[in-house]
Formats: C-alpha cells, structure tokens, sequence
C-alpha cells in the first residue's frame, strides 16, 4: 500500500495527463435583505463564485469575471424545481461534491453528502462558495456539476445572537434554533455555537413523521495575524418515519396521491415500519498560514464515526406483510365479480390498506417451536415462540478520516499557482439486527430462499456455519454482517493567468481508489467466498480541465471550459452481492467523461445574464440491480456494463432590475440526455452465483430518467422598502421520464411479440411523466425593535414566508421506478406496475428569527 501510495504522488510530477490503469479491479440591509431571502426559500442557496480576485487585477482595463451572489439559473434550481427532483445537467451525485472548510465531506460507499449534519444550522452555515461546472476553484479541481464549499470562520463574524422559531407543514411542523457568535475576542479568540431541533408528531405524509437534532461548536485562534487555527465538531441525531412509493392502484384505492403503506395503527396509535435513524458526530481541525502576501497553505482534517439504521419487516416461511402486496389487491383476480369483491372490501375498510401490526403478534405468539442443536451446540434444544415476523434494522457504521493540504501562490505578471492533496479513508460495516421481535421469544437465523435453489446442501439455510442454528434476541445481529474498507488518494494542480483581454486556466489530477469487502459470517450457500478479506480492487484516475475566458468589456464575458477525467465505481456496482459473498461483475472499468461548456455573460447594473452550452459524453458505466425474476423463480444479480450516455444541453439565466422597488428574474433548461448504446447484461443467481443469461439491454437513444429536462421560471420580486421583499414565480417543467426496468427491454421480454402490437410498446416504450406547472411565494420583513426593548444596539426581528406550490397542484409526479419484476409468462407489464412518489401540495413555512 505504501508504495502504492508513494508512485502515486512521484507521478503526479512527471505525468500530467496520466492515462487510467485498471486493475482487477459593512453590514448593510441590503446584505441582510439576501439572508432574508434565503431564510424564505427553506433552502441552502447557492452561490456562484467562478473566479478569484488576483493581485494586480487593477492594472487591467477589464476586470476578471466574478460573481459575488447568487447565479440566477442556480437560484431557480435551489428555490423552485426541486419539487421535481431535477438534477443539474442531469447528472448523477458522484459529479457533486461537498467541503466543509475545504474538506471533502462525501460518503465513499455511495456518493452522499451527510446533509443530516446540518439540518436547521442555516445560519451557522450560509457562508459558502459553490463552482459551477469546470470552472476554476481555490480549494479543490472541482467536479463536473459543482463544487461546494462551506465556510466556517468565527474570526470573520460579528458580534450577535439569533433566536429562530419556525412553524411549517413540510416535514417538519416545528422548527428552533439559537446560534451565537462571539465576534473577535481579545488574545486573537473567536467562537460559534448554535443548536437547533426541528420535527413533527406527523409530517405532510400520513404515517411520517421527524425528531431531528444538530449541535454545533467551533472556535478560532489567530496567532500572530498570519496563523488561524480552527477547531470544530459537528453532531446529529435523526428520526425520522419513511414513506413509499406505491402503485396507481392503491393510490386509487386509498384515495389519496400520499398513500403510505409504511404504517398501521398498533392499540389505535400509528406505528411506522420503516424508520430512519442516524447519529453522525463529527471533528474538523484546519490550519491557515499566510506565509506572505503572495501565498497561502490551509490544511485541514476531519474524524468522523456514526451509526445509520433503516428498519423494516424481515419475515420467515409466512404471507408477506406488505399491505399493497400485488396479491392483495383487486388487479390479481383474473374473475371481474371477485375482483369488485376485493375492490368493495378495501373500499369499505382502508385499514386493509395498512399495515396489520396485530396478524404480526398474533402469527408471532402462536407460533411455538422446538428449535435442535441451537446456537450450533450439539443436543441444545430450545422451546419457545419463535417470531415469523419482526422488525429488522440494516445497519451501516461508518468510520472515516480525510486529510487536506491546499497550497495556493500569487506570482507577479497575474499568474496564480494553486496545488492541493487529498486522503481519505472510510471503514463502513454493514450488519442486520432485530430491532422488535413483535411478541416471540427469538428469531431463528435462516435463509429462507436458500433451501430452494440448493436442496442438496444441508448448509444452505444458514446465514453463518460458524455458529448454525443460531437463536437472535432484541438487539442481536442475525443475516449478513460485512465491512467495505476503502481509500482514496488525490492531489491536483492548477494555474491560472490573467491577460489584458483573456483569462485562461488549466488544471489537472491523479487519483487512487481502492475498496476490500470483509465478511464476518461464513454463508451457506458460498462458505469458499463469503468469510474473510476479498482481493483488493483498484484504480487510478486522471482528470484534466482548462478554460478561456474571452472579456469583450467590462460587461461582457465569453468563455470555454473543457475536461476529461475518469471516475472509479461505487463498490455496490461492482460486488454482484456483497452482503453474501466477494463476486463481482466481469468488466469492472472506470467511467470516462468527456466534457465542454460555453458560457456568455452579461453583468451590468441592471442586468446579470448568464447562457450556458454544455456537452458531455459518458462511457464505461456499470450497474447492478438486485431483485426476484419471475422467468427464473428465484433472486438474481442484474448486472449491466458498457453503459454509454450523452448529456447536451443550453441553461439560461437573467436577472433584470427594473427599478429599486422592482426586480424581474427568469430561468431556462433545455436539455437532451440520453442513452447512445445498448449495454450488456448479466443474470446471475444470487443464492449460487450461476451465469443464467448474458443479453442486451435495448435502451440506445432513451432519455435518462430521474430529472426534467426542460424547466422554465418565470420571477418578479417588489422591495417597497429596504426592509422587506415579497416574490413570486410561476415554474413549468416537462420532459420527465420514469426509471426504467432494463429487463423489460430485452429480447427475452418480447419474445414471440409482434413489434408493432400494443403490448409490445407497453412493455418497452419509457414512461413520460406529465408536464407540471407550480407556482411559489416568499416574502420577508424586517421589524425594527421599540427603544424600549433595545437600548445599547439595534435590534431586529425578522419575519419571513414560504408558500409553495401555491395552486395546491397534488397531481404531479415528482418521480418513480418500473418494478424489477416481470412475468415472462403472460408478459402484461402490469401485474407489477410502476411505483410513484407525488408532489406535495401547497406547503409554507413562517419563520421568526430575533437578532441581538
């Protein structure tokens, strides 16, 4: 590993442009009037910084592009489209990332941000910096979609305390904070601390609910005005009740786009099966040293160990709890008079709809069993009531550590040097736990499914041979239990060169990236491969970017950014089934971008516009979905490589100043972002890891799912006063498409079709989600206190509303999944129909924040 390690860092030297290696793997209003604003969007805003003032920029009869506040377009994205999920440039989370004090902040296993860090801390946080595209940065190479960094500097904070109370009927229905700042103490000494919890008994979904708590505390220490030294920790803890996606069919039947079959009531109060908890502690260390005026080191690093659990209902040999379970509801009678009898029944008891907590303790306490050899001890037998049904907890303890040096130089002649490093290592341990035995003594540990697939193997039932038989009580681990061990290296280079009528830049960076699955149960049904360390699988990326930036005037800005860079899998799509053993897919490869932007903009002081071509090529994907085939009666591994994609698009941004009083603002996207090949596929078992069909996956030229890819805003915001702003938007969004079974489009789906036939295109032609239309309100107002009430300093209390979705549009899609399962028997492709999540319908928020 260290010599691993050591050529990396040697070659980022002497090979800029390295080609991948794939192994086996003033506190004015106005300042505040923009917090208001933030405050009434419930949102963390973004803010566009594409460039960094160099000295000597004076000397320049044209400034430098840069923007201080907020992007227009990403003003749009944040406050008004997310309602549809929509992604910027379509992409997926890996091309996004997160710093805290310009440490990286990403969850290695999966791409995620740890959002739940900061929940309600709004204003400990609102100091941030985000680049958009592939533009330049000071504190990393960046990402294709943007790169955040959020910034904590108490030195920079003035004196102040704010109280924060909100009501809402979002998520939360309460919400309260209080942060202080010290401002700059004597000896150098500055401090934040600030906590907030935020929840609801019931959020806007029936059967969710939320009881959410952060805290937050960090200091500075200025050493001799070229030192600053920061220390900060971060905690959460979060609870909150989960929804589903459900069907057309009990939507309909339920009468109502929020249908939740996670909940039933148990003794006439709602319980939740699935139910969300994290707790996330969180230590952060940075150093700043001005070694002269021309050049900077910041180093940082950042300890993290936390615990997620997602319950569920785990069953054994019973009918399945599930309430919306395809059988139980009316489309599954084939005989229309028992079909209406199904459909009266539910109709007349939507309890039927919910989730019947006491059929679980009754199953539960009449199930005595004598369970031989328990816990593997040779003539152990055990009598009791052994529970068919529980709630189980998937557990992830995630442990993880990243390292960060950035080094950035100020040259005469307006060049500027910038070079940092990154290390990062996460530790995450997957295990499975009983979380409410719901009235039995124990829960056996067996794989159910096992025995059907392997009837000759006698150990195929156990989920560890090491200790067979295995008796789990309440908080005891049973089923899988595995860690991903993974480390990832870079270090990037960047310069940066002003002209009298050009900007240019150019960037680069080497990475290394390694994953290790370890089991600690020997499974049945893969005793070989299951126990122990699996080969270490790894990779080395590149990535390059450079731009130009063409300044026609002071005004007027034309420039293009170009890139190419690799990035390695997630684990989870390269193991075909790592709770269960070490295989992994065939072709593991990295994914290769290839990218160009065009930007034009216009800031003038009644003017900022900002148009934006964008084009990217992405090759080498992989994928794999886990789910029960019915042509094969059994689970199975799908797992696709080669997936190709092409995003293309134009965004369009502007803001118009009409006068002081009145401000106009809009927003477009216009984008086309599809598939351009047809990736391969492979089936495996998952309970014998047998190949049991190799085909193509027909999606060449679909669009890829998740996110509009058109949306329009439409703005216009009136300031009677410097002390208040109301605005409304009206926003449209069209071209959404739903996730897509790539089963489905395969020829063995349509075999024996006539391809012009109805049910041909049923079963392969995407779903395209209705057009929508919402429109949005938020307005703020800032109370100056009596005398009375402030004698030593101004006071203020500020007021602020959100209202969105005004028109209370609550049939909208805001996104969804075909089920993985298809009956290769009849072919109807809706006796497993799609799943969809609904927009929520109007929604406010009213916050009072009181600054002293």
């Amino acid at each position: 590993m260290h010599y691993v390690l050591l050529f990396f860092f040697l070659a980022g030297w002497v090979m800029p442009m390295a080609q991948p290696v794939t192994d086996t793997f003033k506190k004015s209003e106005d300042v505040f009037l923009q917090q208001l604003s933030q405050q009434a969007a419930d949102e963390m805003a973004l803010v566009a910084v594409e460039d960094a003032t160099l000295d000597g920029e004076s000397n320049h009869p044209f400034a430098s592009l840069l923007s201080a506040g907020r992007d227009p377009f990403y003003n749009a994205v944040a406050f008004n489209w997310n309602i549809a999920r929509f992604k910027l440039r379509g992409y997926a989370k890996s091309l996004f990332t997160t710093y805290l004090n310009g440490v990286p902040i990403e969850n290695l296993a999966n791409g995620n941000t740890l959002v739940n860090l900061w929940m309600g801390l709004t204003d400990v946080f609102k100091s941030r910096e985000v680049v958009i595209g592939l533009q330049p940065n000071l504190f990393s190479f960046g990402n294709l979609g943007n790169a955040i960094n959020i910034q904590i500097a108490p030195i920079h904070q003035a004196k102040q305390n704010i109280i924060t109370y909100s009501i809402a009927n979002k998520n939360y229905s309460h919400r309260r904070s209080f942060t202080h700042y010290s401002g700059r103490l004597k000896k150098g000494w500055s401090f934040i601390y600030s906590a907030a919890w935020q929840g609801a008994k019931e959020s806007y979904v029936p059967g969710t609910y939320m009881d959410n708590v952060s805290v937050f505390f960090t200091v500075n220490k200025l050493i001799a005005s070229k030192h600053l030294l920061t220390l900060s920790f971060l905690a959460s803890s979060a609870v909150n009740g989960l929804a589903a996606a459900a069907t057309k069919e009990a939507i309909q039947l339920a009468n109502n786009h929020y249908y939740n079959p996670n909940w039933g009531f148990q003794q006439n109060r709602t319980r939740n099966a699935a139910v969300y908890r994290n707790t996330q502690p969180l230590l952060l260390s940075n150093y700043q040293w001005r070694i002269d005026q021309q050049s900077t080191l910041n180093v940082g690093a950042l300890f993290s160990i936390g615990l997620q659990k997602n319950s569920g209902l785990d069953r054994f040999n019973v009918p399945d709890p599930r309430p919306d379970y395809y059988r139980y509801l009316p489309s599954f009678q084939i005989d229309p008079d028992l079909q209406m009898q199904v459909k009266n029944r539910i109709e007349n008891n939507p309890n039927l709809l919910q989730l019947n907590w006491k059929i679980f303790y009754d199953v539960n306490q009449n199930s005595k069993e004598t369970i031989y050899n328990a816990n593997g001890i040779n003539g152990n037998t055990h009598t009791g009531y052994r529970s068919r049904y529980i709630v189980r907890d998937n557990n992830v303890m995630n442990t993880f550590w990243a390292f960060t040096p950035v080094y950035q130089k100020n040259f005469s002649g307006n060049w500027q040097f910038n070079a940092g490093a990154n290390i990062q290592y996460q530790q995450s341990r997957y295990f499975q736990t009983v979380n409410d035995l719901l009235g039995g003594d124990f829960w056996v540990n067996w794989n159910q499914f096992a025995d059907q697939n392997s009837p000759t193997n006698p150990n195929a039932i156990q989920y560890n041979v090491l200790q067979p038989n295995r008796l789990v009580k309440k908080g005891e681990k049973y089923g899988y239990d595995f860690q991903m061990n993974i480390w990832k290296a870079s270090r990037f280079f960047q310069i940066v060169k002003q002209f009298k009528r050009f900007d240019f830049f150019a960037a680069e960076s080497l990475s290394y990236l390694s994953f290790q699955r370890i089991g600690f149960v020997k499974n049945g049904l893969f005793p070989q491969n299951s126990y122990g360390a699996s080969p270490t699988i790894q990779f080395i990326n590149y990535a390059f970017k450079s731009g130009l930036t063409y300044k026609l005037n002071g005004k007027n800005y034309v420039s293009v950014n170009v890139a190419w860079l690799s990035k390695p899998p997630y684990y989870s799509d390269v193991f075909l089934s790592p709770r269960t053993r070490t295989a992994t897919q065939e072709n593991i490869t990295s994914t290769k971008y290839e990218a160009v932007e065009c930007n034009y903009h216009l800031n003038t002081e009644r003017i900022k516009l900002r148009i934006t071509g964008y084009l990217t090529n992405i090759k080498d994907g992989l994928k794999i979905y886990s789910f029960y085939d019915d042509d094969v009666k059994g689970f199975v591994n799908n797992a696709l490589s080669n997936i190709n994609e092409t995003h293309v698009g134009v965004e369009f941004g502007t803001e118009w100043r009409w006068s002081d009083q009145l401000q106009f603002s809009g927003a477009y996207a216009l984008s086309n972002h599809h598939y351009t090949n047809r990736p391969q596929s492979i089936i495996t078992f998952d309970n014998s890891s047998e190949v049991i069909q190799k085909e193509i996956v027909y999606i060449q030229n679909f669009k890829v799912p998740g996110s509009p890819q058109q949306a329009l805003n439409m703005a216009a915001t009136y300031r009677p006063s410097r002390k208040g702003f109301i605005t409304i938007s009206g926003n449209y969004m069209a071209d959404n498409w739903l996730n897509f079974n790539p089963v489905r489009r395969t020829e063995r789906a349509v075999q024996g079709l006539d391809m012009k036939s109805a049910l041909f295109h049923a079963i392969v032609a995407p779903e395209k989600l209705p057009n929508s239309f919402t429109m949005n309100l938020f307005a703020g107002y800032q109370f100056a206190l009596p005398a009375l009430i402030s004698k030593i300093k101004p006071n203020y209390l500020w007021v602020s509303l959100g209202i969105t979705n005004l028109l209370n549009n609550k049939t909208m899609i805001a996104g969804g999944y075909e089920q993985m399962r298809f009956d290769f028997t009849t072919q109807n492709p809706e006796k497993f129909p799609a799943r969809y999540y609904y927009a929520f319908g109007i929604q406010y928020f009213l916050s009072t924040s009181y600054k002293f």
